[in-house]
């Protein structure tokens, strides 16, 4: 289990998201826990397949494809259920 998930909403902004990740990865870098960082493409159109990988200092990204614009709210909680199953 991870001591910390961080759970990020994307639509239409991948620079911004990139830049997020890059402020994540300069402080998370003493960071001695475990843990995630969840991304939600709400239906944006926006190519993510390589953010995953852009990012290797950062323990765990994982990026989930909505199909529907679900909203700020409705992607978090499509996020908080996918990690009750895991």
């Amino acid at each position: 289990m991870d001591a910390l998930r961080i759970q990020i909403v994307n639509y239409k902004t991948k620079s911004y998201l990139l830049e997020c990740l890059v402020s994540l990865s300069d402080d998370l870098a003493s960071f001695q826990e475990h843990y995630s960082v969840v991304i939600l493409d709400n239906a944006s159109g926006d190519d993510l397949s390589d953010v995953s990988t852009r990012f290797p200092q950062l323990q765990r990204v994982e990026v989930v494809q909505e199909e529907k614009n679900l909203g700020f709210g409705g992607g978090q909680r499509t996020v908080v259920e996918e990690a009750k199953e895991l």
